[in-house]
């Protein structure tokens, strides 16, 4: 397992959220630290699910830490 820092914004609530998980990718990742998030697709990619992502007024980033 890898650990990674993921950051979660909404337009509405205008509040960042960041949390550190333990996972074995960016989308597991995403999952554990926020699993409200609805607009998680397998087939996209990280860069299309962020611009996914901003397209419903949100923003988020994952970044794998050490």
């Amino acid at each position: 397992m890898k650990k990674f820092a993921v950051a979660y914004t909404n337009f509405l609530e205008n509040d960042l959220k960041i949390k550190i998980v333990e996972a074995s990718d960016w989308r597991e990742a995403l999952i554990k630290a926020f699993p409200t998030v609805d607009w998680i697709d397998r087939d996209h990619n990280l860069g299309e699910s962020k611009e996914f992502a901003f397209s419903g007024d949100a923003l988020f980033d994952v970044v794998e830490i050490t």
